[in-house]
Formats: C-alpha cells, structure tokens, sequence
C-alpha cells in the first residue's frame, strides 16, 4: 500500500480578515515529490455543531426558514457555531437549548467532518440526541424568521424526496443516523479505534472555534474517530407544541445557523 504524506505549509499570507465570520489566506506549499505550489487558497471559518435530535415520542425537531446560501427556504436541524474554547458536544447542548428550550436524556456523537476538501472551510460536528423535552422558552436570536417543527421520519423522508433540504450537512447528518450501515460503522470507531487503539479527537483545536492560521508546517490529522456520549437530564418532560420566533440580531458567532 502506497504511504501517503502531508504537504508542507512553508508561508501562509492574509489576503482578506473578516473574523469570526471569515478569512481568506493564500499558501506556499511542498507537495512530497519537492513540487511547490505558490498561491494555494484556504479558507478558515468558524466550525459548528449539528444536530439531528428526536423528542421522546420520536419526532424529529426542524426548522423551516430561508438560507442566504442557497438563496431559498428550506428545511434544517438545529446548531450553531462553536464559541472560543467550546467542545463540540457542549456547543451541540448549549445550540439545542438556546434554539429549541430543549434538553436531551442521550447525546450521540457522529464525528467531525471538514466541509471542503481542498480550501478547507469549517469542521462540521455531527450529533444525534434523542428524549429531547422542553424545559425552558429559546431565545430569539436569529436574523431569519424561524418555524419549529415536529415531523415524523416519514413526513421528514416526504420533504426530503420534494427537494425541502438544500444543505449537504443536513442530508449527510441523515443518513448518518438511518443508514444502518453507516450507523454500524460509526459504533464501531465508537467502540475501538484504527489498529485496536483507543480512539482519540484528531480535530485540531483550532478549527473548533474561530479560525486561527495554520502552524507551518502543517501536518495532516488524519481522519477523525468519534466518541458516544450519554446524558441523562433528569428533568420531567413538558408539554410541547409548535411555535414561531423571529430574530432581529445576528447570532453570537457570525450570523445564522449553518
């Protein structure tokens, strides 16, 4: 089996500073063979959780609101950006509670995952919570105009098949949880590491929160093993129903949900 090695960063130049929200920075990099390239792009963003979490009597919390990416409305799960120094799971928790005014008895955590191959981007924080109840109001802090829904998997599996669902996390972070074989897959690196090592978090720190430019050189982290938690809340379940909110500032970390 051909090894594989890292390219080495030997400069990195700021090309345009918009944190948290953005930055944009140009490279010189060695490729193993001694070939250098001298303006590959890379591009930093806040990392984020997301969440496909199910309350007690299974159905599956989402939002209909419009995205600026997409340029549409659509459908979409909770979560949210990663503060300074925040674990993933803790920002998954805190993003469901501020969101939702909701709390989970059982937190699964799926993996994170770099959205773009090439230029980088965010880490996406993948997580599935389930007996999810209601124990306090969420907060309104979003720009967009947000309906909370309660769908079954079969009215979810509707609105996916009508083209509701425009974001590749959100459907990734689906099949994550009901495809038996991924799901199996995933125990599995839950359960035992890569050449029966305990697995260990290969995200670096950085792209947890805000981006930060990249130690040179830089060396690959590999791919990222996950880690199951389980938390039991405690608190009686409530009453739950629909309802709107509406948010006239932006969120603590950059804007919108992702």
């Amino acid at each position: 089996m051909t090894r594989h090695r890292s390219w080495t960063v030997l400069s990195s130049r700021t090309l345009h500073d918009a944190e948290p929200f953005l930055t944009l920075r140009v490279e010189t990099v060695e490729l193993p063979d001694g070939r250098r390239i001298d303006d590959y792009h890379q591009l930093d963003m806040p990392s984020f959780a997301c969440i496909l979490a199910e309350r007690e009597d299974g159905r599956i919390v989402t939002y209909r609101q419009y995205r600026h990416g997409p340029r549409r409305v659509g459908l979409v799960f909770p979560g949210g950006h990663l503060s300074p120094g925040e674990e993933p799971l803790e920002a998954a928790k805190r993003e469901l509670l501020e969101e939702t005014g909701m709390e989970a008895k059982s937190w699964t955590d799926l993996g994170g995952y770099m959205v773009n191959a090439n230029q980088g981007g965010a880490w996406s924080h993948m997580f599935h919570a389930t007996g999810c109840h209601r124990v306090t109001d969420p907060l309104s802090d979003d720009l967009e105009d947000t309906e909370i829904l309660f769908l079954t998997r079969d009215e979810l599996l509707a609105a996916i098949s009508r083209g509701e669902m425009h974001l590749l996390t959100q459907i990734a972070l689906v099949s994550m949880v009901w495809q038996p074989e991924i799901a199996q897959a995933l125990a599995r690196l839950n359960a035992q590491g890569e050449g029966g090592e305990t697995p260990q978090c290969v995200v670096p720190r950085s792209c947890r929160t805000l981006p930060s430019s990249w130690p040179v050189p830089f060396q690959a982290s590999g791919p990222s093993p996950t880690t199951s938690f389980l938390r039991q809340s405690g608190r009686p379940a409530r009453g739950l129903s629909g309802f709107r909110r509406t948010g006239d500032a932006h969120r603590r970390l950059g804007g919108p949900r992702v």
